[in-house]
């Protein structure tokens, strides 16, 4: 029996796809993500890891987030399981600066550049182990899919996909035609990268290809919970387990600060440790609120938080007051009363007026 982990898009390196802020804990969180995967097949005392794209978020990512991982792949190493990685579309082999050129990772790539229709043959304890892999731009519909065809040779193979087209914009299953490709290989099993989770059965029910998706989930909506997949494989029989990869999560809310007293107060229920924030404040206010210095406050009782601020001023006293008074201010504020803007505009417009003027700082 083959025992195998596999997982993709650790992207470690990547800049936050929300706040700018969440950058630094983000990176640390995919990087957890990664320790947490190597735990797991220590525990489980895999014979075999794959990484299926997309390790790093960058071909030349920087050693901060290179040192942990040369330290756990050896930790791996130590314990005979033997590590494969496809490069990915983040992480490409092909660039002079790739990091999987450096004598440490480039035995570790899986693939063969020069010939790509002939797999890469593995030693893993008692197995011969035959890898077809197929880099982030082959499609579906690539000539590389319709020539491969699997070895006559004894042993487990495996085919081993980076994140490519269509694959990765389903989250229930191997959309056409790469399933047609995948029951057409007829090999042992199939490992994709992406970022959605699935598993796909052949026309007899069997299981024959996968997807882990994110290993640290990044999104304040879906699933809040990322996997990868621990694989046994004994002749045809094929068990597939979802392990999970506890991480941060993701946290939405919305408030309305129309009469409200204290913003901390309202948020103080929401906040936790492991969590990114994302927060709509909604309502009439009197004074613009200080966001920067509410999100210093809130440093250490969340992971992170972005704010998309809908308050509206114009009922604000303060303006009310403003208006009234013989100034330039007051009078531009008259004449922006009088116009028809859409309320967006309109307040942006007033917020601009406000800070110019700096209306609230001489409060």
């Amino acid at each position: 029996m083959l025992k195998l982990l596999y997982g993709s898009d650790f992207c470690l390196g990547a800049p936050s796809p929300h706040s700018s802020s969440f950058t630094d804990a983000l990176n640390q969180d995919r990087l957890k993500a990664f320790e947490r995967f190597v735990r797991c097949a220590l525990e489980r005392q895999v014979d075999l890891i794959l990484i299926a794209g997309n390790l790093f978020a960058s071909p030349a990512p920087d050693l901060h987030w290179v040192e942990p991982v040369r330290a756990a792949i050896r930790r791996l190493q130590d314990q005979r399981i033997v590590v494969r990685i496809l490069p990915g579309i983040c992480d490409p082999l092909r660039p002079k600066e790739s990091l999987y050129r450096d004598p440490f990772f480039s035995p570790l790539i899986a693939g063969n550049e020069a010939d790509r229709l002939s797999p890469g043959c593995l030693r893993v304890g008692s197995h011969s182990v035959f890898l077809y892999t197929f880099p982030w731009m082959a499609g579906g519909q690539s000539p590389l899919c319709h020539q491969l065809k699997r070895s006559c040779q004894d042993g487990v193979h495996l085919g081993l996909v980076a994140s490519a087209d269509a694959a990765n914009d389903s989250s229930g299953g191997l959309p056409r035609p790469w399933l047609s490709h995948v029951q057409r290989w007829a090999l042992d099993y199939v490992v994709f990268g992406g970022r959605h989770k699935w598993r796909q059965t052949d026309e007899r029910g069997r299981l024959c290809c996968g997807c882990a998706g994110l290993p640290q989930v990044e999104s304040f909506s879906g699933p809040q919970q990322g996997c990868c997949h621990s694989l046994e494989l004994n002749g045809q029989q094929v068990r597939l387990d979802e392990v999970p990869l506890p991480g941060a999560t993701f946290t939405s809310c919305t408030l309305n600060l129309e009469g409200a007293s204290d913003v901390r107060e309202m948020l103080g229920p929401i906040l936790n440790q492991e969590n990114y924030l994302s927060c709509v404040l909604t309502g009439s206010v009197d004074r613009p609120f200080e966001l920067e210095m509410l999100t210093r406050e809130l440093r250490g009782r969340c992971r992170g938080v972005e704010w998309s601020d809908q308050t509206l001023l114009g009922s604000s006293q303060v303006v009310v007051e403003l208006e009234k008074q013989d100034t330039v201010l007051g009078v531009t504020l008259q004449a922006w009363r009088q116009k028809d803007f859409p309320e967006d505009v309109r307040e942006a417009i007033l917020r601009e007026l406000l800070a110019r003027f700096g209306a609230f700082e001489r409060e």
